[in-house]
């Protein structure tokens, strides 16, 4: 479907998220999480509808320590009849923004965040290798952040059911969508709380010898 340099460069960005975000539940339990896989081969509109809801049930989660923060939730409008370029190019962007709210929440906890990953080049991994690597650093994401909620008495949503969008478009809208919320919820979250004072998080011991 020639997405693959656009699919390189989310999947970067989402194992990259995963990978800080279970060094953020290291911090606080160990051992870490094992990494899930996507499940049996599957045809790549299932991949891209599986990508989109996990991302959304991600969102929901998230969505929870806006609300512990007295905050509203963002509910940002779709950005319709548009090419798929131009949603993965939002999605970047989104991706980014989530990225950076991420390593302010390690360097919070004086937890080393990973450095931004490079820019990928050719050659590039097929589509659905790409997709399924994408789904099962979602479905890491998820554990991962459940688990967090978990630790600090909030609730998690349920996994996902799966849905099967209508095409890849329709899938990606949704994605795009979902990562736009979560970039402005996470960062409303960052910006409400000082470390002492992170609400999800306050309570939790830090790691012996970690400075107060």
């Amino acid at each position: 479907m020639a997405n693959e340099p656009e699919l390189t460069r989310v999947k970067c960005w989402v194992e990259h998220s995963a990978l800080e975000l279970g060094l953020l539940l290291q911090h606080f339990q160990r051992p870490p999480a094992t990494l899930p896989t996507a499940g049996k081969k599957k045809k790549p509109l299932d991949l891209y509808s599986l990508a989109a809801v996990w991302e959304e049930n991600i969102a929901s989660d998230i969505e929870a320590l806006v609300l512990s923060a007295a905050g509203s939730p963002a509910h940002p409008d779709p950005m319709g009849k548009v090419t798929n370029q131009q949603l993965f190019k939002s999605m970047s962007m989104s991706q980014i923004s989530l990225a950076a709210s991420l390593k302010a929440m390690l360097l919070l906890y004086r937890v080393p965040a990973l450095s931004f990953p490079l820019n990928s080049s050719p050659p590039y991994a097929a589509e659905l290798p790409l997709l399924d690597s994408i789904v099962g650093w979602l479905t890491k994401q998820s554990a991962d952040l459940k688990k967090l909620l978990n630790l600090n008495n909030l609730t998690p949503n349920p996994p996902p059911k799966p849905h099967q969008f209508a095409n890849v478009n329709s899938a990606l809208n949704s994605w795009e969508r979902t990562l736009t919320k979560m970039a402005q919820d996470l960062a409303y979250v960052m910006s409400q709380h000082p470390r002492h004072l992170i609400h999800p998080l306050k309570g939790v011991a830090l790691r012996p010898g970690a400075e107060p």
